[in-house]
């Protein structure tokens, strides 16, 4: 373990061993400071998901069960599209759909009803399928590729958050997950000017979408996240 990792209040945070879904990805910026850390109840990690769920329903919290969801949860039947119009202030706005030469291959009603990765929904007829790659805000712009343009090894993160509240030694390397699906690639990180900071992965990784973050893990315990804002073009 690298100097920087031990918290002053011994707060630290696991994922579970081989879990497919992770949600100590969404507890990374947890910050060290009493007043600010919840508790939590602790259940045995050889415990699975209904057996969970009667440990929970013993404890006092009834009636939470619910159907699996792929999307977000709370919005029911609602499309996220409908619900970013109604509620956040997003409007319908057309613009190009290109490649990532620059060519116009279609048109969309809004960048925020797309995300990267997709490929259903795109209205764009081509012997092979495109995916979306990039959303382009600034010039209300989809870019759309092809499957291996999905491919990347190099993120740039900003905002960073150690778990410990110090920075560990950098260049370092760790398990890195970029979703809560994901299951972890190795990777790089090192600092770089302007306090931005770099990750290497190990091997290409598939529809990296600035705006998420990328969690760092050292065995199953959490060490820090960073937001991701930028890829680079690079696959290889």
């Amino acid at each position: 373990m690298q100097p920087g990792w031990k918290s002053p209040f011994n707060l630290s945070i696991f994922k579970k061993h081989l879990q497919t879904r992770c949600s100590t990805i969404f507890a990374q910026r947890i910050i060290q400071e009493p007043p600010q850390i919840p508790v939590w109840y602790v259940i045995p990690q050889s415990k699975e998901k209904e057996h969970i769920y009667t440990y929970v329903e013993r404890h006092g919290f009834p009636s939470f069960r619910g159907k699996e969801s792929q999307d977000v949860c709370f919005l029911k039947n609602t499309r996220v599209a409908s619900f970013l119009e109604d509620h956040g202030g997003y409007h319908s706005r057309p613009g190009a759909i290109v490649n990532t030469s620059g060519d116009i291959l279609g048109s969309h009603q809004g960048i925020f009803n797309y995300t990267v990765g997709q490929r259903k929904g795109l209205g764009i007829s081509a012997p092979e399928p495109y995916y979306v790659i990039r959303l382009d805000s600034e010039h209300n712009i989809v870019v759309v590729g092809n499957n291996n343009e999905l491919d990347q090894r190099i993120v740039t993160l900003t905002n960073l958050h150690w778990i410990s509240g110090v920075p560990p030694r950098l260049p370092a390397r760790y398990l890195v997950k970029i979703r809560y699906t994901h299951k972890g690639d190795m990777a790089t990180l090192t600092q770089e000017k302007n306090n931005t900071f770099m990750l290497y992965f190990e091997s290409p990784q598939r529809a990296v979408t600035p705006g998420q973050f990328a969690v760092f893990y050292h065995n199953d315990m959490v060490i820090g996240a960073g937001e991701i804002t930028a890829k680079s073009n690079c696959i290889a």
